[in-house]
């Protein structure tokens, strides 16, 4: 639930005091104190990521199967589903061009624009071992385990069934 921060009260500097001045003066005070409060000052909670997806029935079965997502809406016949992470934060599944219809196109960007914009990033114990696993299960691998000493991580890339960019992770030296 969004809630704002703390109260505060606008009170508008006159300009003049012409008598329609004064008469709606307490109204926009008001609407002005009730803008700050409860749409200026409020706090944002991400709730979702969602890919949009064009083979929704591939990538559902990817990140059931072969990630191992359990998932709390949806099956691969929707056309939505969201997939249980393990906090308060989901990762969702969408048809990209369900979320087309809603989205314009003159509002979509190119998709050269869109090329590796976000990727996911999950964190597991042995990068080297669930990288092999991913390689018996066919992922798209992007690149091998890497030790990244600036990151103090050791990596490794692949992409869903869908071509979203996804890297593990495990600390170096755990």
């Amino acid at each position: 639930m969004i809630k704002p921060r703390h109260k505060k009260t606008f009170h508008p500097v006159p300009s003049t005091q012409s008598p329609a001045i004064v008469a709606v003066r307490p109204f926009f005070s008001c609407f002005l104190s009730y803008i700050y409060n409860h749409v200026i000052d409020m706090m944002l909670q991400l709730t979702h990521f969602r890919l949009l997806v064009s083979n929704f029935k591939e990538c559902f079965l990817f990140y059931r199967d072969v990630l191992g997502f359990a998932i709390d809406w949806g099956d691969e016949n929707s056309w939505y589903a969201e997939l249980h992470t393990g906090d308060n934060i989901k990762l969702a599944l969408f048809r990209k061009e369900l979320m087309a219809e809603a989205v314009p196109s003159a509002y979509q960007p190119s998709a050269i624009e869109c090329h590796n914009k976000v990727a996911l990033i999950f964190a597991v114990d042995n990068v080297d071992e669930f990288y092999e696993y991913l390689k018996e299960n066919n992922a798209i691998i992007v690149t091998q385990p890497q030790d990244r000493p600036a990151w103090g991580l050791r990596t490794a890339h692949f992409r869903d069934p869908d071509g979203n960019l996804i890297e593990i992770f495990s600390n170096l030296g755990s």
